[in-house]
């Protein structure tokens, strides 16, 4: 949460300083906010379009895919039709 928070303060930082607003005059005041408030809202497009792009992917292996060798025995390795199971 705190990540999430220092993001936006630094975007907000970043938007203030690249633009010279000067906060105590009302109308670099309601640029600021409007230009902050289309920065949060493309952020937010790109992170939903990330988030979908994610939650379509297929992350299971492939049917028949060669299974991960790390944690099988030197056994299983030479014949694969060995199981060695630990009690």
């Amino acid at each position: 949460m705190l990540f999430i928070v220092g993001f936006f303060l630094l975007g907000g930082y970043i938007i203030y300083q690249g633009y010279h607003y000067d906060l105590d005059n009302p109308q670099d005041r309601k640029s600021f906010a409007k230009q902050f408030a289309k920065w949060v809202w493309d952020v937010g497009k790109k992170t939903k379009n990330v988030v979908a792009y994610v939650i379509k992917e297929d992350w299971l292996p492939e049917a028949g895919s060669s299974v991960n060798e790390t944690n099988r025995t030197e056994e299983e390795k030479i014949n694969p039709s060995v199981t060695v199971t630990l009690s």
